[in-house]
């Protein structure tokens, strides 16, 4: 006759993480269980180095940005050719590539006030249970006052240029050599001329995320509290 084999019995796992029961903890246990206060208070300084830290490094990459655009503008000049669609496709490409970077600029921006934010909303309730003072990290709710005061932020000015100039790229593209702009000539030039057509549509699809990327960063700087310390 054949062997058959017999099931082998697992012994039940003793320790109550492998099987599932978790025994409930009264009251104390769970107070024996929590940290020490200073302990607590040591995590969130860790964290909040750390996002101090990363708001360094977006800020260094910021500072980086507007030598890498005349770098970028220099080097879309440098090329010839047909005096034509080669200086349109220059125009077009030096907009659309400052426009990438205005966009990661808004974007490191937006990043800054967002860790701020956090740290503002999150990080200070918490070490201020611990410290029971709120006289610390003063500097940023400083700064939001000046910011809530103020009836124009700065960081609209890079989509207010954005659209100034796409405005102008547009009118010296159109307009004709001799005579006043109008309707038909613009027709026939964006049918003729593919570059003004992409070089449009991606322009101003920049512009409508530069914007929103914009408005996102400028919502999370009003959104510090500002905080007087003593």
């Amino acid at each position: 006759m054949p062997l058959v084999p017999r099931p082998i019995k697992t012994p039940a796992p003793s320790d109550p993480l492998l099987s599932g029961n978790m025994p409930e903890l009264d009251v104390d246990q769970r107070e024996q269980k929590r940290l020490p206060a200073a302990d607590v208070l040591q995590l969130h300084l860790a964290e909040y180095n750390a996002l101090t830290t990363r708001n360094t490094y977006i800020l260094t990459i910021q500072y980086g940005l507007p030598a890498i655009l005349l770098l970028f503008v220099t080097l879309v000049y440098t090329f010839r050719g047909k005096r034509g669609q080669v200086l349109g496709m220059q125009i077009w490409a030096a907009f659309i590539g400052a426009q990438i970077i205005g966009l990661v600029w808004a974007e490191n921006l937006w990043e800054q006030y967002n860790n701020l934010k956090y740290i503002e909303e999150h990080l200070r309730p918490a070490v201020t249970s611990l410290v029971h003072d709120p006289s610390f990290w003063c500097y940023e709710p400083y700064r939001a006052t000046e910011r809530r005061t103020s009836w124009w932020s700065p960081e609209w000015a890079t989509c207010s240029i954005g659209g100034i100039l796409l405005v102008g790229i547009l009118l010296c593209r159109l307009w004709p050599s001799r005579g006043t702009l109008r309707v038909k000539h613009i027709r026939q030039t964006l049918r003729s001329n593919w570059i003004d057509v992409a070089g449009l549509v991606i322009s101003f699809g920049l512009l409508i995320a530069l914007t929103n990327m914009m408005s996102n960063a400028v919502h999370a700087s009003h959104a510090i509290k500002p905080l007087t310390c003593p």
